[in-house]
């Protein structure tokens, strides 16, 4: 999958998450991450530090 697809898949894992979540959960750890590969049947996704990619680890792994 190139990057660019995966981008607009991660836009809409994003569109469908933010109908299903509290708005500030939203804006707090999702808005601002991108998918950026998708290879092995593991899907890459970039969060803006350290602190997000823990708490998306811990919170959504099983969701995403």
């Amino acid at each position: 999958m190139s990057e660019s697809t995966a981008r607009e898949v991660w836009r809409a894992v994003l569109g469908a998450l933010q109908l299903q979540l509290p708005r500030p959960t939203f804006e707090t750890w999702l808005k601002l991450t991108e998918g950026v590969a998708y290879d092995d049947h593991v899907f890459v996704v970039e969060a803006p530090n350290s602190f997000a990619v823990e708490w998306l680890e811990r919170r959504m792994y099983h969701a995403l």
